[in-house]
């Protein structure tokens, strides 16, 4: 089951990324548009020169090469409205409700991919999301669920779409090569980030770029980091499962956790987020339902 190991593996990598992606939308990036510029030149540059380097079978037929792009359309806006909330919200709040979509992509791997789960994993799945949504919340005074709804509402369109285009992605990986997917995949992210191709977010990357050290954290991070991250997470979903594999892959806020934890030290001061004991309390009991609910999806 070298599918487990490389589904975790993925978790705690892109785990990683997101305190990366939060550093670069709030010192180096002005916006969400020239951050997506970065990621769309990147996503288009590195589709392009997989299509171009790596052999295209010729039985792989054009509607599959058209899927590949569609699901990485899709999965590329999901992630458009995410970053958006990333930049205004901590990102131990918004990427566990973004991260509820491997719920979803067990309810539409079982209906559309014929995967089967056991009443057991869907009471799992359930515990899942009551644990990411217990973390997303924010304790004012009184009031323990104070999120605000228009927030939530596109956290979770994110997160639909972000399952839509992950089952689009296993589809197609049962039928054609993965590095023919891979190239498609990544030209159909670019797009989504492409409505932002102006002069002003092109003159935002170029500052960015000059930034002494913003331009090793956008090359580093963004570009050689993102790709491996991207790239982990279609193989553990080629390799396994796109349930289970999902589910695996959705315990990225075990990992964010435990790195803010880390990293918002007064040491460190890397994320500088509030860490009091009734925090740390709160989004221990609510990651614990996580990784409880992963952990019984994976075992059954």
């Amino acid at each position: 089951m070298g599918w487990i190991l490389v589904s975790l593996s993925s978790a705690a990598v892109s785990g990683i990324l997101s305190i990366i992606d939060k550093k670069v939308l709030t010192n180096f990036l002005p916006n969400v548009g020239s951050f997506g510029l970065l990621l769309s030149f990147m996503s288009i540059i590195s589709g392009i020169l997989i299509i171009w380097i790596v052999p295209q079978s010729s039985y792989v037929e054009t509607n599959i090469k058209f899927l590949a792009a569609l699901g990485g359309f899709i999965w590329g806006s999901g992630l458009l409205v995410y970053f958006h909330m990333l930049r205004i919200e901590e990102v131990s709040r918004t990427s566990p409700v973004f991260h509820t979509y491997p719920a979803i992509v067990a309810i539409l791997g079982v209906s559309f991919l014929n995967e089967h789960l056991s009443v057991t994993q869907w009471f799992a799945v359930i515990m899942t999301i009551t644990g990411a949504i217990l973390i997303s919340t924010k304790i004012t005074g009184s009031r323990i669920f104070n999120i605000n709804k228009s927030t939530f509402a596109l956290l979770m369109l994110a997160s639909l779409l972000a399952a839509i285009g992950q089952l689009t992605n296993k589809y197609v990986l049962d039928n054609a090569p993965f590095w023919t997917i891979f190239g498609f995949r990544n030209i159909g992210i670019a797009i989504p980030f492409l409505v932002f191709l102006s002069k002003d977010n092109l003159s935002d990357l170029i500052n960015g770029m000059r930034h002494p050290v913003g331009r090793y954290v956008l090359i580093f991070g963004e570009i050689v980091y993102a790709t491996f991250s991207v790239w982990l997470a279609l193989v553990a979903v080629s390799m396994g499962p796109v349930s289970i594999v999902t589910a695996l892959i959705g315990t990225r806020p075990a990992f964010i956790f435990i790195y803010s934890i880390i990293l918002s030290k007064v040491k460190f001061n890397i994320l500088d987020e509030p860490i009091t004991k009734e925090i740390i309390l709160s989004k221990s009991i609510a990651i614990t339902l996580v990784v409880l609910g992963v952990s019984t999806i994976i075992l059954l």
